[in-house]
């Protein structure tokens, strides 16, 4: 299986397809070359094409004039253009789009463990960490997530905080 790695919270769609294309072109070409030196028990199976899909904020009003296709609806037809190989069954397509994914998720809900004042900054640490913000912490882009205080936090006043969490790197 071979892997790419498209980019994070892309806004133009036509270089990841561009290098995928290249990735599954490659794929089939090493395959072809196997075969023709005999070799029918090794062979590039699957495309791992990553993720790197920036949530979007999309118009739920059906009767909308200005209804346009999502960009992963986008990605996916551009992709199917671009390597038709990823869909004719012969290769395994595998994705990672968790942050696109987490994003429609609905509610998500966690404590916080602790808060702290660092110079100008409010920081409350939260049981929520690499598998929601992850990209965030790299990118700072603004993806529209609110964050509603409950229970008795609800009656304090709103005060800009920067929101931390576990993030782990060993997997």
């Amino acid at each position: 299986q071979l892997h790419v790695h498209s980019g994070t919270a892309m806004k133009d769609l036509s270089v990841a397809v561009g290098a995928i294309a290249s990735v599954v072109n490659f794929a089939i070409e090493a395959n072809a070359m196997l075969l023709a030196n005999g070799i029918k028990d090794r062979k590039i199976v699957g495309i791992d094409i990553g993720g790197g899909l920036r949530p979007e904020i999309l118009d739920d009003d059906e009767n909308s004039q200005n209804k346009n296709k999502s960009n992963m609806h986008k990605y996916a037809n551009n992709l199917r253009t671009a390597a038709p190989a990823l869909w004719d069954g012969g290769m395994k397509l595998v994705t990672e789009f968790g942050q696109w994914s987490y994003f429609y998720s609905g509610y998500v809900y966690s404590t916080i463990e602790y808060a702290f004042q660092r110079g100008h900054t409010r920081i409350a640490y939260v049981h929520l960490g690499a598998d929601m913000f992850v990209r965030d912490i790299y990118t700072k882009t603004d993806r529209g997530m609110e964050f509603l205080p409950v229970g008795d936090a609800a009656n304090r006043p709103i005060t800009l905080t920067d929101i931390a969490g576990p993030l782990c790197f060993a997997g």
